[in-house]
Order: C-alpha cells, then sequence, then structure tokens
C-alpha cells in the first residue's frame, strides 16, 4: 500500500473515531439521560437509531481503516486500548438490542421485573465506561502524529463542555428524582409544560 492510500485510511480513521465517540456517542447519552428524566415516549428508539446507525457504522468503518493501515501503527497501548473499547462498543449495542426486545417481550406479557435486570446494568456500565476509556484513547493515538498544540487545546475544550454538560444533566436528573419524591405533582406539572412547550415549538416550525 502507498503512503498517500495508507495516510487517507489514517485520516479517515480519526474523523470517524473522532466523530463517534465525540458527538455521536455524547449525543445519544444526552437524549436518553434527558428523555428519561423527563418520561418522553421517544427516547428509546432515538437512542437505538443514534447508537446504530450514528455509532455502530462510522466505528465499524473506522476499525477497518485502521487495520488496513495497521503496517504504520507506533502506539501499542492506543491499539489495545483501541480494540477493547471497540470490541466493548459492539457488545454494548447489541446488548441494547437484546434488553430492547426482551423488555418489548415481557411488557406484552405485562411481567415488567420490580427491579432492573441484571443485563441492563451491564448495558449501563458499559455505556460509562467506553466512553471514558475513548476519551483517554483519542488523545494516545493523536500522539502518533505530533499534531500541532492547537489540537490538543481544542480537544481539551471540547471535552470540558461535555463535562459541564454531563453534570448538568445528571444534576437535573437528581433534582427531578428528588422532585418526584417529595412532590409528585409539582413534577408532574413541570413534565407536562415541557412537552407543551415542544408541541408549540413543531408546530411553529
Amino acid at each position: 500500500m502507498d503512503q498517500a492510500t495508507t495516510m487517507n485510511l489514517v485520516w479517515a480513521h480519526a474523523a470517524m473515531m473522532a466523530y463517534t465517540w465525540l458527538l455521536a456517542v455524547p449525543l445519544a447519552i444526552g437524549l436518553a439521560m434527558y428523555g428519561r428524566a423527563y418520561e418522553k415516549s421517544w427516547w428509546a428508539k432515538a437512542h437505538m437509531m443514534i447508537m446504530g446507525f450514528g455509532v455502530l457504522l462510522p466505528l465499524t468503518v473506522a476499525t477497518g481503516c485502521a487495520f488496513a493501515a495497521s503496517d504504520t501503527t507506533k502506539s501499542i497501548t492506543h491499539s489495545v486500548f483501541g480494540t477493547i473499547i471497540v470490541f466493548g462498543a459492539w457488545l454494548q449495542i447489541l446488548l441494547g438490542l437484546v434488553n430492547h426486545v426482551i423488555f418489548k417481550r415481557r411488557q406484552a406479557r405485562n411481567a415488567l421485573p420490580a427491579a432492573k435486570p441484571w443485563h441492563n446494568s451491564i448495558h449501563i456500565w458499559l455505556g460509562r465506561v467506553l466512553p471514558l476509556l475513548a476519551l483517554v484513547n483519542i488523545p494516545l493515538g493523536m500522539s502518533i502524529r505530533n499534531p500541532a498544540q492547537a489540537w490538543y487545546i481544542g480537544y481539551g475544550i471540547w471535552v470540558g463542555m461535555l463535562f459541564v454538560l454531563l453534570v448538568a444533566l445528571l444534576w437535573n436528573s437528581r433534582r427531578l428524582r428528588k422532585l418526584k419524591i417529595e412532590s409528585p405533582s409539582t413534577l408532574a406539572a413541570e413534565t407536562k409544560s415541557s412537552a407543551k412547550q415542544e408541541v408549540q415549538e413543531i408546530e411553529k416550525d
């Protein structure tokens, strides 16, 4: 393989991995957290669509590009981390689909468990751990090509913004759970107001 083709594969790998872990995955997580907090009916489908088409496909293509250009890889740590993360992501997405099928069957039989099933917990924890590993592995991959310092600064700023957004979503979810316990009627009114505002915005469009 000539040098130009190899570099194209490397850049394609970098671009798709950056899109996957810095945009698509945070979007899928954010929508799930927001939708669950306000009991929206659409959040599960939106989460599945993003993870299935917006994450799984580019993640798989990016992995193929990395293997095709593997003769230029100089970082064993980045490669090992990347392999673990990719296989973990495939497992996490597959488990999410399995969980959805199981939930629908139990719901049809009116046999939903009172406690969260173990396979749901695994899916959730993989969804927490894998993005963190990816955020560590991205700079390791960047270091292979020795980019300008501005790339690291931009990366740090973007990750910082994601962290602030995550903290805000966690705080809001905790606030709503507390409100639900202390004053269910207030929470119902807030949820209804949010839904009404969405309908008004749709009608305006």
